[in-house]
């Protein structure tokens, strides 16, 4: 188990040997999760060439949401609202 962790983490012993045994064990069970998610993307990413412009689109947003979750928010913005944000005056 550790030697698995430290290699997907790319961590060396003493970084392990740090963790509290709950801790690795949380890192350990991630590692499946973390590796199907990458292999869904890149499957999708092998038929992004075949997908219709709206599936890319869609694609592109989430992964793009994924990447930097912080940045996207849905929110309705007003002509006016958006005017401020940009600091032009009406």
């Amino acid at each position: 188990m550790c030697a698995k962790v430290a290699r997907f983490y790319s961590w060396t012993h003493n970084d392990i040997s740090e963790l509290a045994y709950i801790d690795l064990l949380t890192y350990y069970k991630a590692i499946d999760n973390i590796e199907a998610q990458e292999m869904l993307i890149k499957m999708q990413i092998s038929d992004y060439p075949q997908m219709k412009a709206n599936s890319r689109s869609k694609m592109h947003r989430k992964l793009s949401q994924m990447a930097n979750p912080i940045k996207f928010e849905e929110k309705v913005v007003t002509s006016e609202e958006m005017a401020k944000m940009l600091g032009a005056s009406l």
